[in-house]
């Protein structure tokens, strides 16, 4: 059988890192897997088993003149549609790769993920593919004006009428369907995973911090929510605690700032990208999330792979995966709340600690993935 997984990028991101595990996960359940990354950017993931990969570039570069002209006229207008003169362009270069390859919809299962590859394939035949989606209407949405809005939101629902649907969280799938008026019975839910025994062998990585920490691990940007947590750390008084906050990204300086005016900047440090977080996960008293928007995220399963108890946001799916500890949850942008969680956390953290996983077993890369292979090939 193959396993055919189609997405924008495999450049950096969660989703990256969860497709290259699911990938890596379908191989060794014996699966051929081919994977199809539209832009053709490829990061650091270790591929380093049986695959096929197929890079493709459906940039505007490529797409036929006309559409490339009407693109450069109406590109202020039209950018954040997603491709919107080259969808039938971009669903022909796919599906003459899906004969290539030699795929057969009642034997392999293809996979198609996240909105922005969903957008620029909305015209491709292939009925029996899943289409799967990591985020709620409102991070679809994001970062476009009101017009805008209204608009990708018709191409969004044209895009998955009538499709099998699958989202990585049951309030991904409730939100998606309430708001883009789609039967919710269309959707699949499927929870994301991690590989703990990967995760637990690189957080044995040596690594030493002079002082107890909480840990946060993320892009640093604005929805990340990161100016709201050192509000509450710096409300806390905690003085017997540092914040280590792993990654990079464009609200870097302005964080650092704001540590500085907050006069918290002697115990919070910013660790900059790293290439194995688990390190810090897995010595952290506790790992915290305080974004205002998310899907199922990836992060928070890794650090309770790691043995890490955690603090979060009521966001996306994270009720669901923190439903027996409610006591840990704050509402978003809440800075009293999430100051409170983070101490009754740290106050109990003691009773969690002792180097085991804390991860619910449905939350493995290897049951994701054997959920996906049990769909149904078409509805």
């Amino acid at each position: 059988m193959k396993v055919i997984i189609v997405c924008n990028s495999l450049d950096k991101g969660g989703i990256a890192k969860l497709l290259a595990h699911q990938a890596r996960t379908f191989a060794s359940l014996g699966a051929d897997v081919h994977m199809v990354v539209l832009n053709g950017k490829v990061g650091a993931h270790a591929l380093d088993f049986p695959l096929q990969l197929h890079q493709l570039d459906l940039s505007d570069s490529l797409a036929p003149k006309p559409a490339k002209i009407a693109y450069a006229l109406a590109r202020p207008a039209v950018r954040g549609l997603g491709n919107v003169f080259a969808a039938k362009h971009n669903a022909s270069r796919v599906e003459k790769l899906l004969r290539d390859i030699d795929y057969h919809p009642g034997d392999d299962k293809l996979f198609i993920h996240g909105i922005r590859t969903i957008l620029m394939l909305r015209k491709l035949n292939a009925p029996a593919a899943t289409w799967i989606l990591h985020y709620t209407k409102s991070e679809m949405l994001r970062n476009v004006g009101p017009l805008k809005a209204a608009v990708r939101k018709r191409i969004v629902r044209s895009s998955l009428a009538g499709r099998q649907l699958a989202a990585v969280s049951k309030a991904v799938a409730d939100d998606v369907s309430r708001g883009f008026n789609l039967p919710r019975d269309r959707f699949h839910v499927i929870y994301n995973g991690v590989d703990v025994a990967h995760i637990l062998r690189a957080a044995e990585e040596p690594f030493e911090h002079p002082r107890p920490y909480i840990c946060s691990v993320g892009r640093i940007e604005a929805v990340k929510g990161y100016n709201y947590l050192l509000e509450a750390f710096a409300s806390m008084g905690a003085e017997s605690h540092d914040l280590v906050l792993v990654g990079g990204g464009d609200e870097l300086d302005k964080l650092k700032a704001q540590a500085r005016a907050l006069g918290i900047a002697d115990r919070v440090h910013f660790a900059g990208q790293q290439p194995n977080p688990y390190k810090y996960m897995k010595r952290a008293e506790l790992f915290v999330m305080s974004s205002l928007g998310e899907g199922f995220p990836m992060v928070l399963l890794e650090a309770l792979a790691c043995g890490t108890p955690v603090v979060a946001t009521t966001v996306g799916g994270i009720p669901e995966l923190l439903e027996n500890t409610p006591d840990r949850l704050a509402p978003a942008a809440d800075v009293n709340r999430l100051a409170e969680a983070i101490q009754n956390a740290l106050k109990s953290t003691t009773l969690d600690r002792n180097g085991a996983s804390l991860l619910d077993p449905q939350f493995t890369v290897e049951s994701c993935c054997r959920q996906y292979l049990a769909l149904p090939s078409a509805e």
